[in-house]
């Protein structure tokens, strides 16, 4: 994974667990890049628990690697490890903002995630869920990672992100390592790393120079468009996968969803206006959003070429038709 240059973050967490847990609070929370851009979920009184282990005795169906039966009786070795990377994920703070994750009591192994995109990027205020399993091989091999992609076929929202589900990190083995890049450490490595990685390596204000070999183009004059068109798709696109999760399916994050878009957070309200505003701030800036004379002023977030407006404002039109009806939690 090339990683886009002005986003960087540490990828070392410590596994004793004297340490670990403070420094992973640390390192989710204490980064520049979570205070500039919090969305402060955690300071409402009323905020649903951001780790939960459901005791439910049916798994949600959909869940990518539900059919991945445990291959025999777990060692106490194994099981001390899981239990190691749970009691990580569930200390006060280690989570980064806008991250929930369900495991469940029969199925530890099994985890999903729900990131809710950072803001000043193409997928601020937008859910994606992502399930992980930590196999038989964990954790000498890291855990098996699907992404619930939204697109229906129209294609990625982000280089690292496949349609198919494939999640491309080096942290799980799906990407060569390179001096930026930290592979899996069996020793070093845990879950929580993985997840601050994409939110902070993967979901990037720019995902364009996040394709491989891209990295050397950042900030050369002749990539800004190209850049600017990348990040315009993937901000309408992934305005999508917020209408989807509002419409149908919550992955199992049903209370959440209502809580984050139709509760004290108003995120639904706060992504309407958003992208109104990107409508309004594109058609007064560059002539109807994107004249030849005013190209330099476009970056594809908040300022849109005028090809990106009528989806947008199509998409804008689904949300507001959201914002008024009931969410069944049931």
């Amino acid at each position: 994974m090339a990683n886009s240059p002005p986003t960087e973050i540490g990828q070392t967490l410590p596994t004793s667990m004297t340490s670990s847990e403070s420094q992973a609070a640390e390192h989710a929370n204490g980064h520049p890049l979570y205070d500039d851009m919090s969305l402060c979920l955690s300071s409402h009184p009323d905020a649903p628990p951001v780790y939960q282990v459901l005791d439910r005795p049916i798994l949600p169906d959909d869940h990518h690697f539900l059919s991945t039966a445990p291959s025999g009786t777990p060692s106490t070795t194994d099981m001390r490890r899981v239990a190691k990377e749970h009691k990580i994920l569930r200390t006060p703070g280690a989570l980064p903002d806008g991250i929930f994750v369900h495991t469940w009591e029969s199925r530890l192994d099994l985890i999903r995630v729900l990131v809710i995109g950072p803001l000043d990027t193409p997928y601020e205020l937008a859910p994606f869920v992502i399930d992980l399993h930590m196999g038989p091989n964990f954790p000498s091999k890291p855990p098996d990672a699907f992404f619930h992609s939204c697109t229906d076929g129209s294609g990625p929202v982000n280089p690292n992100l496949y349609e198919d589900g494939k999640i491309c990190l080096s942290l799980l083995g799906t990407w060569p390592t390179d001096e930026r890049n930290e592979s899996w450490r069996s020793t070093r490595s845990t879950v929580l790393q993985i997840l601050v990685s994409i939110l902070g390596l993967v979901l990037v204000r720019e995902p364009y120079y996040n394709e491989a070999g891209y990295e050397p183009r950042y900030g050369l004059p002749e990539f800004a468009i190209p850049s600017a068109l990348y990040t315009e798709r993937t901000y309408i696109r992934t305005r999508a996968f917020l209408v989807q999760a509002l419409d149908s399916s919550s992955h199992g994050f049903d209370h959440e969803m209502i809580w984050l878009y139709r509760g004290a957070p108003r995120l639904l309200e706060r992504a309407i206006e958003a992208a109104k505003a990107i409508v309004a701030r594109s058609e007064r800036e560059v002539g109807g959003g994107g004249d030849e004379q005013n190209r330099e002023a476009r970056d594809g977030l908040k300022v849109i070429s005028k090809g990106a407006l009528v989806p947008l404002k199509r998409t804008i039109g689904k949300m507001e038709a959201l914002r008024l009806e009931p969410l069944d939690a049931s």
